[in-house]
């Protein structure tokens, strides 16, 4: 069953996670549903909100890679930039960051314009610290896309995000056929573990590409919280 995850106010179930996949803004859920049908345990439909203050509602479907369940896969100990991203999306003021991590400030509170390159370099300094990526070079607050690059080569080893629904909890919606939504409200539905590396999983994620005509491989995007 393919989930829907809204994360907006899910705290840090799942993000701050870099997200292997494919934009899908703008396409219907029954399609969706038939991409991989019956969809695969670690191919999960996100929705989250991005672009400060200028709220948009981008939609990313692929392999999620949760950036505390990898803390000691990137060129430093994740745990202090995860904490520092979970920072940004929980205040609505100058958040008292540790020093290294100041600088995240000018970063939040945006109005939904696609951060400049200014920016970007300054998120790149910091995130480089911690993930051995190519720079992102695009994107707004709380999402954005590295450069194109063969997720293989830097993420093989990441453990993937697969997850059941718990025992007992039923679809609260009636669309057929339904993504599972889950929100705020309802994450402790989604069951999750991080064990399969994404080695295993590369190769019928490629594949999802023969949908789309812009989109020829899946590319790589970090996520967090929106500071809304």
């Amino acid at each position: 069953m393919l989930v829907d995850l809204e994360t907006q106010g899910t705290g840090g179930h799942v993000l701050p996670a870099l997200v292997v996949g494919y934009d899908v803004t703008g396409i219907q859920d029954g399609i969706l549903t038939g991409f991989m049908d019956p969809a695969p345990d670690w191919l999960t439909l996100l929705s989250p909100q991005a672009g400060g203050l200028g709220i948009s509602y981008p939609r990313v479907m692929g392999a999620v890679l949760r950036l505390e369940a990898n803390a000691a896969r990137g060129r430093a100990l994740l745990t202090p930039f995860v904490l520092a991203l979970r920072a940004m999306g929980e205040s609505d003021d100058k958040v008292p960051f540790e020093p290294e991590f100041k600088a995240l400030n000018s970063l939040m509170e945006t109005h939904g314009d696609p951060y400049s390159a200014e920016q970007l370099a300054l998120l790149n300094s910091i995130a480089g610290r911690y993930l051995d990526l190519p720079p992102f070079e695009s994107g707004v607050e709380a999402l954005v896309r590295s450069g194109a690059a063969d997720p293989l080569r830097y993420l093989a080893d990441w453990g993937v995000m697969t997850y059941r629904v718990a025992e007992g909890r039923t679809h609260p919606y009636t669309t057929t056929p339904p993504p599972y939504r889950v929100e705020e409200s309802n994450v402790l539905d989604l069951v999750t573990v991080d064990e399969i590396p994404y080695r295993r999983i590369h190769e019928p994620l490629c594949s999802l590409a023969r949908w789309f005509a812009r989109q020829k491989e899946p590319g790589i995007r970090l996520l967090w919280e929106n500071s809304d």
